[in-house]
């Protein structure tokens, strides 16, 4: 008898475990990662009056208050405080970055005049 009533345990066990596991597996933030991973946004504002949406941008600390947007050679703005502050830490952190992020303008400007970049990934 108690042989029979660990191997029924041992069933509903295996049983529980199984509809765990495939409840995770139907999550859909399990691949994404949408909970572990932290995308920041950095704000810019730019001279130019229409940067189009996923144009590629340097951001460049060149010692100056602000960290220096450019697009190809040419300097197109600054990031804000907080934002100058955010890349000059990730700089800071990681130093085979340089002074240097490549990022892109993720949103075009709202009413306050400033985009957002985000940094680029290997996929864009």
């Amino acid at each position: 008898m108690g042989e029979k009533f660990l191997i029924e345990k041992a069933k509903r066990f295996k049983q529980r475990q199984e509809q765990k596991r495939q409840q995770l597996l139907e999550a859909g933030d399990l691949l994404t990662a949408l909970e572990d991973r932290k995308e920041t946004l950095y704000r810019f504002k730019s001279d130019e009056d229409d940067l189009q949406k996923i144009r590629s941008l340097m951001l460049v600390d060149e010692g100056r208050a602000m960290v220096t947007v450019f697009a190809g050679n040419r300097r197109v703005g600054e990031l804000d405080g907080p934002s100058s502050s955010d890349a000059r830490e990730l700089m800071r952190r990681y130093p085979g970055l340089g002074k240097s992020l490549k990022a892109y303008v993720h949103s075009s400007a709202d009413w306050t005049g400033y985009y957002t970049a985000k940094l680029s990934t290997s996929k864009h």
